[in-house]
């Protein structure tokens, strides 16, 4: 019974590429979570759309809490249509990311996501973005413009607060709920 349920527990994570995953549903359809990467020095991660793992193609639909947190090398990350939501402080101090392209599919940015971020000059969100959670881009001291497009309901509470360079930005028509301080310098 123990080796039974050691390797069922040694199947709900594994590594490809460099990308650790969870698995998340392990019924069809199958789905994973990134939960980090084995080289946390890379400039570059690309988030797939699907990934194999012992003849299984999993789709990835979700980048998970502290995911990415800390990875000081990463300068840019690219996010595949497939993912839904982005954790809470996903890619906390990153400090050297500069860029991040948001797929199609995000519907919540989590607490803290790009907290401390300060170099991160572009953000695409996607038009599927629903909600932007709290301190979600806090402290992005790099970032000088952002639109948010009118598919987002809710921005939280202090999202873009001590971004001291933002000097532009553009609200869609959607937005019902903007937490206290959420522009705050």
């Amino acid at each position: 019974l123990f080796f039974f349920f050691f390797s069922l527990i040694a199947q709900t994570t594994f590594t490809v590429d460099n990308i650790k995953y969870e698995v998340t549903s392990s019924i069809t359809p199958f789905t994973v979570k990134i939960t980090g990467l084995v080289d946390t020095e890379v400039n570059s991660v690309t988030i797939p759309l699907t990934v194999t793992n012992n003849s299984k193609t999993y789709n990835v639909t979700a980048i998970g809490d502290n995911a990415f947190n800390g990875y000081t090398s990463l300068t840019s990350v690219s996010i595949s249509d497939s993912v839904t939501s982005i954790g809470k402080s996903a890619f906390q101090y990153c400090f050297s990311l500069k860029s991040i392209s948001i797929g199609n599919s995000v519907t919540s940015i989590g607490d803290f996501a790009f907290l401390y971020c300060h170099n991160l000059t572009s953000v695409s969100i996607s038009d599927s973005v629903t909600s932007i959670g709290y301190g979600a881009f806090q402290y992005c001291n790099g970032l000088l413009s952002i639109s948010i497009s009118d598919s987002v309901t809710s921005i939280g509470r202090e999202a873009f607060s001590f971004c001291k360079n933002l000097t532009s930005v553009s609200i869609g028509n959607s937005v019902t709920s903007i937490g206290d301080w959420a522009f705050t310098s």
